[in-house]
């Protein structure tokens, strides 16, 4: 269950024990109790995935081949990125977790292609322009 933080405890408490007294368990309750951080969202999914098309498609254009004459991909892209940052998956990142990868992702094809691939938009950028952060944590 997920309640805004200016939710009153009260109220918390009243519903999450309406579910629970509604429950008729043969051996008991997980209960787990967190603070909530916002995950990665469609519109952070996205950019990820575009930049990622972007990169494969400079690299294809500027005639880098991988073994066997093998083009890149959005996939051998990501495959390289997970390899390069040392983070297997970027799901469970929160809007500054992902803005920060995609910057250090950025500085490494930037490093690598010697400034000759530029991402069009930064992470903050891009994700302001869809509504998912304030121009205050900017």
């Amino acid at each position: 269950m997920y309640f805004y933080a200016s939710e009153p405890k009260d109220n918390i408490i009243k519903q999450v024990a309406t579910v629970i007294n509604a429950m008729t368990p043969k051996w008991g309750y997980d209960v787990e109790v967190k603070e909530h951080k916002p995950r990665r969202t469609n519109a952070q999914n996205a950019f990820y995935w575009l930049n990622n098309e972007d990169v494969a498609n400079f690299l294809n254009d500027s005639g880098v081949k991988l073994p066997f004459g093998l083009s890149f991909t959005r996939d051998t892209i990501h495959e390289i990125n997970k390899k390069w940052l040392g983070v297997p998956t970027t799901t469970k990142q929160s809007i500054p977790e992902f803005c920060d990868y995609m910057t250090k992702m950025f500085s490494y094809w930037i490093e690598k292609t010697n400034g000759q691939w530029q991402p069009k938009e930064s992470p903050y950028g891009y994700l302001e322009k869809v509504g998912y952060v304030d121009k205050e944590i900017l």
